[in-house]
């Protein structure tokens, strides 16, 4: 089924279209929401994400993974058009709401669709090119807006709501990849799926070392890495002409499953040591260059692992009703997300520097935490 593979290239493509991606924090800060808001609105959408998984999961399971990624499109759509229009918290409140409901929904289903229409052994190889689409979407628009946009902030979120329009109608052309399960649902089954993934205790390890180096490198990236230039006077566009380097970086998930390819176990430590390191550096350097190195690397160390760690989940994965293990899963990762990003959005508003020094503890626990789980990667 290359067809749903090249749909699902082009539709990462147009979502990483985000062209208000450089300046998201000033944007929000501009209109008076403030850091610690920022975080507990963070807070609450990965908790919302945890309530809606599992819902959504076993309704993929049984309308097909094709009418769930149109629906998920559609309201994608939607989310961004309120961020445009977005005046306040409330406003800003409700585009996460959405976004809840999106990602929870997309969740395990955009990677069972390029799991199933790839061979297995090809899995790695399509995630990390999928991985490098959305990326690279995110690159280009990084470029708009840097040389077209520039401190009209509306304009960037007005170019994003265009890019997933075009993204929400690109999906009606997917193919159906499994047929919907016919029978009502039933609570054993999600008892059974439940017992399955608790009792495995090196997979339980493996996705809490992926949720601490996960929302590690999205705090770093997304939020503290712009107040960290900001601090060090950097302009809005020194800030978006380093967004795009580091962007750019992102780029390396395609070279992920070569880099990889016969060292999984050293991988899934040593990445998130990097991560480490690099969290250290920003802590203590007064150089915008340094920083900014050191926040392009971890975009560049975290691009690598993530596909890595999409390809051994989804082989993993061998039940029947795929959309509702991997939301089963999601749930761990989101609900351990959810603290560390209350927690790490508070640090920084005491002190950025002391944020950071929190984002090195967590990486050096998610490898710690990974060289015990490896064991169950095969």
């Amino acid at each position: 089924m290359q067809r749903n593979i090249n749909i699902m290239y082009l539709t990462a493509l147009l979502q990483g279209m985000v062209f208000y991606a450089p300046i998201a924090t000033l944007y929000r800060s501009a209109v008076g929401v403030t850091i610690s808001q920022i975080a507990v609105i963070e807070s609450i959408s990965l908790v919302l994400s945890f309530v809606f998984e599992l819902p959504w999961g076993i309704l993929a399971d049984r309308i097909g993974y094709k009418k769930t990624i149109i629906v998920c499109n559609a309201l994608y759509f939607v989310s961004k058009l309120v961020f445009w229009k977005a005046t306040g918290f409330f406003g800003f409140f409700a585009e996460r709401v959405l976004l809840a409901i999106v990602i929870s929904g997309l969740s395990g289903v955009d990677v069972s669709i390029l799991y199933l229409s790839s061979p297995p052994q090809k899995s790695h190889k399509v995630f990390s090119i999928y991985s490098a689409l959305g990326t690279a979407g995110l690159l280009l628009a990084s470029l708009v807006y840097s040389v077209f946009i520039g401190s009209n902030f509306r304009s960037a979120a007005a170019l994003t709501v265009l890019s997933y329009g075009a993204a929400a109608l690109l999906s009606l052309l997917l193919k159906e990849v499994r047929h919907p399960k016919k029978d009502r649902f039933s609570p054993k089954e999600l008892l059974i799926s439940l017992k399955s993934t608790i009792q495995d205790k090196k997979l339980l390890l493996f996705l809490l070392a992926f949720a601490l180096f996960s929302q590690t490198y999205q705090s770093v990236t997304v939020f503290f890495s712009q107040l960290k230039f900001e601090s060090l006077g950097a302009s809005s566009h020194i800030i978006g002409a380093v967004h795009i380097v580091i962007t750019l970086a992102g780029l390396v998930s395609v070279f992920s499953e070569k880099l990889t390819k016969t060292r999984h176990r050293k991988a899934l430590v040593i990445l998130p040591l990097l991560g480490t390191f690099f969290c250290v550096a920003l802590a203590t350097s007064s150089s915008l260059f340094f920083s900014a190195a050191a926040v392009i690397l971890i975009q560049g160390v975290f691009s690598i692992f993530e596909p890595l760690k999409i390809s051994l989940e989804s082989r993993m994965t061998e039940s029947d009703d795929r959309a509702t293990a991997l939301s089963i899963n999601t749930i761990i990762t989101d609900s351990t997300s959810a603290g560390i990003s209350v927690m790490l959005g508070y640090a920084a508003e005491k002190s950025l520097s002391l944020s950071f020094v929190l984002c090195a503890v967590l990486c050096c626990v998610s490898a710690v935490i990974m060289k015990l789980s490896k064991g169950s990667i095969h």
